[in-house]
């Protein structure tokens, strides 16, 4: 069986062309993650179950309000809106790690704080952010102008948390530190989601001398280096179709 590389990819702030690759071969980009297509169905076409948001249309909203913000109190909800993104970022990677292995669980369906879906992220693949790295050699291989960004499960949690804690009604008025600290926070969160937001991407059925590769990085058997040089030498054929 070849082997099925599942992969999103959003055109983050404009609407610019993504690159196409042959659907038959185990590496199959998406590119109905723009975020300006607030559909039904616009996270993954073959998935049979409704997506009416996602990861980068919630970060390009908070762009937006962030840079139009006229007053302090719009800052919630930019901060509304990057919640959202986390939230929707963590399952969109549930939802690839098992969108072809089994239905997603109605328990599943339901989870919203990305510590619940990591801890289910974890189970569905323990070395998702070894595979990531993996997958951008992959890509470098292959002249592909794609980069997935490893999952930083700890600030992804704590931001998370940090954003909750400011939405909620005040009891008493922030000073202007309070609010300097809090505008600044949400700004970087804004900027470091971005690269987690553009590009999603997990690998399944990888062909033997591939998994073999990737098993021995997965164990700190080899190093990146180790893998570059293994995966340059292994001719794993991609089929790839020109950009459109």
């Amino acid at each position: 069986m070849g082997a099925h590389f599942d992969f999103a990819q959003g055109d983050v702030g404009c609407c610019g062309s993504s690159q196409h690759i042959d659907p038959n071969s185990w590496l199959s980009i998406r590119e109905d993650l723009g975020v300006y297509k607030q559909t039904k169905g616009l996270f993954l076409k073959e998935v049979d179950y409704e997506y009416v948001s996602n990861s980068a249309g919630h970060w390009d909203y908070a762009g937006k309000v962030i840079k139009a913000a006229q007053e302090f109190r719009e800052i919630f909800y930019a901060a509304l809106e990057l919640r959202f993104a986390i939230e929707r970022l963590c399952f969109e990677y549930l939802v690839l790690l098992t969108y072809k292995k089994r239905p997603l669980s109605k328990k599943e369906k339901k989870l919203f704080r990305p510590e619940d879906i990591l801890k289910r992220i974890e189970k569905e693949e323990p070395y998702l952010n070894k595979m990531l790295p993996f997958i951008n050699e992959i890509f470098r291989l292959h002249g592909l102008d794609s980069h997935v960004e490893p999952l930083d499960a700890q600030w992804l949690k704590t931001s998370y948390g940090r954003l909750n804690n400011f939405l909620h009604a005040r009891k008493e008025p922030l000073s202007d530190d309070e609010k300097q600290e809090f505008f600044q926070f949400v700004h970087e969160s804004w900027k470091k989601l971005y690269p987690y937001v553009k590009t999603k991407a997990t690998i399944r059925d990888m062909p033997d001398h591939a998994q073999a590769i990737f098993d021995a990085y997965a164990k700190d058997e080899i190093d990146l280096n180790s893998v570059r040089k293994r995966l340059e030498l292994s001719n794993i054929p991609l089929h790839l179709l020109n950009p459109q």
